[in-house]
């Protein structure tokens, strides 16, 4: 199942996430995103091979601090390439900058005290 991460700090590296998620079960593969500017910013693919785990992965790190962000965590489908994360991804900065509602916000989660 394929888990997408938004809201990561510029400074998250796959081992975070790695460590994050790996509580979880077992993490298959993770990508993050590369912004306009070159660097790692907002979004990460995790794929996690177990329905169950995958899914508990999403409850309990949604909305969760990683490098001082509050993770946004959803349900995702693998983009076909890496044209096709970048595109996602300046889909959410384009909302950002025109100060849209956010796409994906942030929804309390009682067990959120946990960081990383």
């Amino acid at each position: 199942m394929n888990i997408r991460v938004m809201n990561l700090s510029s400074e998250v590296t796959e081992q975070d996430l790695q460590e994050a998620f790996g509580d979880f079960g077992k993490v298959e593969s993770i990508t993050i995103s590369n912004g306009k500017n070159g660097r790692k910013s907002l979004i990460a693919l995790i794929d996690m091979p177990v329905e169950e785990e995958a899914r508990k992965a999403i409850a309990y790190m949604d909305g969760v601090e990683l490098k001082g962000q509050d993770l946004s965590v959803e349900d995702a489908s693998l983009p076909e390439d890496e044209e096709s994360l970048a595109a996602q991804y300046d889909e959410y900065e384009e909302d950002e900058e025109d100060d849209a509602p956010a796409k994906h916000t942030k929804r309390h989660n009682p067990d959120s005290e946990r960081r990383y």
